[in-house]
């Protein structure tokens, strides 16, 4: 069974651990001052084609719409990062298929891993005066 890893870290926001095991996505955070919660995700009611917000890259459910992973952009690093996503998407996209009996497009023609996921670049003001 392959399992995929990913922690993020935060001084104010507290830690959340992604893990992709079989065909759910297991979910530990924990905030300051509070208690660690776990819950898993079914990989088959998870929408493989993420929205960027802010700071954070969420992927919602099939169903209703509700955000259930929201990733902080580019953590720890750019490269684990964009695996983790590519990997998830990936996984969500062939769970789906599967469970609803589709034929399954090629994984390279998919998800080639070409997509980076950062945060937005922002120009920085002018200090000039008129």
């Amino acid at each position: 069974m392959l399992t995929m890893k990913l922690i993020q870290k935060h001084l104010f926001k507290g830690s959340q651990e992604f893990e992709i095991i079989g065909d759910s996505v297991k979910i530990c955070s924990r905030k300051p001052f509070h208690s660690k919660v776990e819950r898993m995700v079914m990989l088959t009611v998870l929408n493989p084609e993420p929205v960027i917000t802010k700071s954070s890259l969420e992927f919602s459910s099939r169903v209703n719409g509700e955000v259930l992973l929201s990733l902080r952009l580019a953590k720890p690093n750019e490269k684990a990062f964009n695996a983790f996503v590519v990997t998830l998407k990936q996984n969500a996209s062939e769970a789906f298929q599967s469970f609803a009996g589709l034929k399954s497009a090629s994984p390279s023609t998919v998800f080639d891993g070409g997509v980076v996921y950062a945060p937005p670049a922002f120009d920085e003001a002018d200090d000039e005066q008129p």
